[in-house]
């Protein structure tokens, strides 16, 4: 392993992860870096998925922080906080309020509504990825990169093909492109996982 995702689901936040491993929820089901993370695990990514908690809270930086550091007490490698749609406010929050001392990388697929004032904030090396037949997230994918102006490094990558599995958010969630959607992911991390220096603001 020498990288660690740290993944928020979209929707209603909440994976409902089974003792057996299993995950029955739409998230659970559907998500793709959730649904792909065997592929990850080969390219050697280890995925920690964050799930409601036992108070029924979701993405709450308090959980996601002590996950961080129980999985780096395990294995001390780069961490990339993963979120999309229905997570997108999530995952750059935690970007934001990380401190900023500790290396932390981002990437968000096919994004909601940014808030702009705080993707403004984040200081880490991010990555957008999305669908370009998506009229769900394309809307926001211009209005959140031309609001990372902190970002050391920043990319937005549009993705084309697939379809079908409309239960699962069709081309929002890029069903039918599996293998493209982990490479583009994976090579971005690889080409910025020593985590450029965060950009000074003037």
């Amino acid at each position: 392993m020498h990288v660690l995702g740290v993944f928020l689901p979209g929707t209603n936040g909440i994976f409902g992860i089974e003792n057996n491993g299993s995950m029955p929820t739409l998230a659970g089901r559907c998500a793709p870096i959730a649904r792909n993370r065997g592929a990850f695990a080969s390219r050697g990514f280890a995925l920690a998925l964050v799930d409601q908690t036992s108070d029924l809270k979701v993405r709450q930086f308090a959980d996601i922080r002590e996950v961080v550091r129980y999985v780096r007490s395990r294995d001390n490698v780069p961490t990339w906080i993963v979120g999309g749609s229905g997570s997108t406010m999530g995952a750059l929050n935690f970007a934001v309020e990380f401190p900023i001392g500790e290396s932390l990388g981002v990437v968000i697929f096919s994004p909601s509504k940014p808030d702009v004032s705080r993707a403004a904030l984040v200081k880490r090396p991010t990555l957008i990825v999305y669908h370009r037949e998506d009229a769900g997230s394309v809307p926001y994918v211009d209005a959140l990169f031309d609001a990372l102006t902190a970002a050391p490094v920043k990319e937005r990558i549009g993705l084309t093909g697939g379809g079908g599995g409309e239960e699962c958010g069709g081309r929002h969630l890029f069903m039918g492109i599996d293998a493209l959607l982990v490479a583009t992911i994976a090579s971005f991390i690889d080409r910025y996982n020593r985590f450029p220096a965060p950009a000074r603001v003037q």
